[in-house]
């Protein structure tokens, strides 16, 4: 098992323990959304939730300083793993999520170095870290706090260390939940029009898709 999956499995066993905690509110989530996911997220979903209609979406489908398409449909549960820390504006991204969903969780980074230069972000679009109040960090950070809904759950947790790391200089990465009870449009979303968006095969359908849109363009 190499770094990269190490990370992986702990993410997911992060996100494992933010859904358990927020059971009450999605125990019977029957459509759910991944933004952006990996094959892996997929599979770890599904595996939680074996009954429900798993789709996708990537940025393709959905550039998230916009509100929601028009022809998307309301969810019961929203998740994104690594997402939010490429948001310029993640109060402006919160807020169109939950325009389709009353329940956002979602995992992503309180503290990474991807870099060797302050602040220390990725090259590839990397902008943003969470954290639950605000504070003197080192790296751009975006209080949930300051959300008009606070996270009903949060935690925070050891990442795995990349090359930018040291043994007493580690990542943490964070897990929180969102619950929306104002707000959303997901009912006024429809439903019959785009059902087969979630059929069991819907996910393969649109990873297959974005996939082939990344080998056309890395060709072009």
């Amino acid at each position: 098992m190499d770094q990269t999956q190490i990370l992986q499995f702990v993410n997911h066993g992060a996100m494992a323990k933010a859904l358990f905690d927020y059971r009450s509110a999605i125990l019977h989530a029957r459509s759910i959304l991944l933004l952006s996911p990996s094959l892996d997220d997929y599979r770890f979903v599904r595996k939680i939730f074996p009954g429900s209609s798993i789709g996708a979406c990537f940025e393709s489908d959905w550039n998230l300083d916009e509100p929601p398409p028009t022809n998307f449909i309301g969810f019961d549960l929203v998740l994104a793993f690594n997402v939010l820390m490429y948001s310029r504006d993640p109060s402006k991204w919160i807020e169109n999520i939950l325009k389709i969903t009353k329940n956002f969780v979602f995992q992503d980074v309180k503290y990474r170095k991807r870099s060797e230069v302050a602040p220390y972000l990725g090259s590839d679009g990397d902008e943003t870290r969470y954290a639950l109040k605000s504070g003197n960090y080192q790296q751009p950070t975006f209080p949930l706090s300051d959300l008009p809904n606070e996270p009903t759950v949060y935690f925070e947790y050891a990442g795995i260390p990349n090359q930018c790391h040291t043994d007493i200089d580690l990542p943490i990465h964070v897990c929180a939940a969102i619950h929306a009870d104002k707000g959303c449009i997901a009912n006024k979303l429809s439903r019959s029009k785009n059902f087969v968006f979630f059929s069991r095969y819907s996910f393969f359908v649109s990873f297959a898709v974005h996939t082939l849109r990344r080998k056309v363009k890395k060709y072009c």
